[in-house]
């Protein structure tokens, strides 16, 4: 069996390359992943994929034009001849946090991507303070978050994982791998992150670990701001609610 590896930054991702050597470890990785940064990007899926051979640490791997999503999508249906074990995004350089980025990461869409086609999945992301430096940063700045994805492949590979279908780890820069804990996606979204740069036109601006807001002591957020990894157990079907609103078939049928 082999463990898929993708990421949002681009292949050539110092993020990337900390995760390959900790995972090769463990088991034989296929590196599939965006040829340029894809961030932002959620689960899209593009029309139109390139896809090409390239070296990696020595290897080869598969560079593409496309989305995480369509990395994955591409690995799963082109690339690879049998199903991987687990698929792991990342390192991702900035955190993943709540629910405005469990469905605006590139991210965790690639992850997302993996778990529709029943395969578990893992995304790793490394809480920098302040998110102009993360092209910045060396392999050891990804250490830590590397050995903590490594844990969490040993819990899929070799543990009952139940329902769980996807595990969102962020964790904190300076990070003491013995403070851990599992949590919950914030209530969290988005301010204003727009800024103008001429009269109509506006760019996203970078934010800090600082700005990101939630009260809820279980969830993601609380987590980073204390100081701890946070580990996000996510069951894709829960996103139904359990109490259907049958109340508007009842009115529908209603109608005269």
């Amino acid at each position: 069996m082999t463990i898929l590896l993708t990421n949002d930054d681009g292949i050539y991702y110092n993020g990337l390359l900390a995760l390959k050597r900790e995972l090769e470890k463990l088991d034989d990785v296929v590196i599939v992943a965006p040829l340029e940064e894809s961030s932002n990007i959620g689960k899209v899926l593009s029309y139109n994929v390139q896809v090409k051979r390239v070296m990696f640490d020595g290897e080869v791997a598969y560079a593409v034009k496309g989305t995480p999503a369509d990395s994955v999508l591409i690995a799963l249906t082109k690339i690879l001849s049998e199903k991987p074990s687990l698929v792991v995004s990342g390192i991702n350089g900035g955190a993943n946090l709540g629910l405005e980025e469990f469905f605006t990461s590139g991210t965790i869409g690639a992850a997302i991507e993996a778990a529709l086609h029943g395969i578990p999945s893992i995304a790793v992301s490394l809480a920098i303070a302040d998110l102009s430096i993360k092209y910045e940063l060396d392999l050891d700045s990804f250490s830590k978050a590397a050995i903590v994805a490594r844990e969490a492949t040993k819990f899929f590979l070799e543990e009952d994982y139940g329902s769980i279908d996807i595990l969102n780890i962020n964790v904190p820069e300076k990070a003491d791998l013995k403070k851990a804990l599992i949590t919950t996606l914030a209530p969290f979204s988005y301010g204003d992150i727009y800024r103008e740069t001429i009269a109509g036109k506006y760019e996203m601006i970078d934010w800090r670990i600082e700005e990101y807001e939630s009260s809820v002591k279980d969830s993601d957020i609380y987590a980073i701001r204390s100081g701890y990894i946070s580990i996000t157990p996510i069951t894709l079907r829960t996103l139904t609610a359990d109490l259907k609103p049958y109340s508007i078939i009842r009115r529908l049928r209603n109608i005269t």
